[in-house]
């Protein structure tokens, strides 16, 4: 995987060493751990700017996809485009990339975008495909990646699944697994465990994200790998004392 910044030796490409060692190595010199001197700004600089690029390519690939004939259409191309971007930042695959445009396009088609937040809409049919495709995102992750509010947001993904007729399955906590496992740098070993520790209180009450955090913050203790309660929090977009008091419960 190509890593952001050049080499300060000799200006080559930066790639991840074999392994869980975090080190870095030069495609060109072979320098190991060259962005060691780098500053935290420098490499959030670097990281910025290839997101930045990533979704400019993004926006002109549909755009030359798609044939233009109105502003409508425009508006569509532009709306397919944010759904991309919301793909990259929420790490969804691409049959979840699939579902989302496809309820994007059936809402442009049946107006609900007429007289409606469209940035909403557009985050509340991401939010929809994730729970409907049993790989739900933290409703305040995607507020967040939406720049909007939870409420906002929630009004928007009920307005489309009443329009359209989708059914949202019962989301578990164990669906949260997998994405909230990966935002916390926990091995795989840290998931299979968190598995485990949620069988034990299948009768969940509260938020399912919270829990699920909760259940691999006690995993990752199991594994060697220590996580924060902060830490746990945030990836599932809730509070530290939330994720402390689903610890208490599990536990007990």
């Amino acid at each position: 995987m190509i890593i952001p910044g050049d080499c300060p030796d000799c200006g080559g490409k930066l790639t991840e060493a074999p392994g869980d060692s975090n080190e870095r190595i030069c495609k060109e010199c072979g320098l190991v751990n060259p962005v060691a001197n780098q500053t935290e700004n420098e490499i959030q600089f670097a990281i910025d700017k290839e997101r930045s690029e990533e979704t400019e390519e993004i926006k002109s690939g549909w755009k030359n996809q798609v044939v233009v004939e109105d502003s409508s259409d425009q508006n569509l191309v532009e709306f397919l485009a944010t759904v991309d971007e919301y793909v990259q930042q929420l790490e969804f695959d691409k049959d979840a990339q699939i579902r989302i445009a496809e309820l994007v396009i059936a809402s442009w088609e049946r107006n609900l975008f007429h007289g409606r937040s469209e940035e909403a809409l557009v985050a509340g049919c991401a939010y929809a495909a994730s729970r409907e495709l049993g790989c739900p995102r933290p409703l305040t992750i995607v507020s967040e990646t939406a720049s909007m509010s939870e409420s906002k947001l929630n009004r928007s993904y009920r307005t489309l699944t009443t329009e359209l007729g989708v059914t949202i399955p019962v989301t578990a906590p164990e669906g949260y697994l997998g994405y909230l496992r990966h935002r916390m740098g926990l091995p795989k070993r840290a998931g299979d465990e968190a598995k485990e520790i949620l069988k034990t209180d299948e009768d969940y009450k509260g938020n399912p994200a919270g829990l699920a955090a909760a259940a691999l913050y006690l995993a990752g203790k199991i594994c060697g790998q220590d996580v924060t309660l902060s830490e746990a929090g945030r990836a599932a977009g809730v509070a530290k004392e939330t994720v402390w008091r689903n610890v208490q419960m599990l536990k007990d």
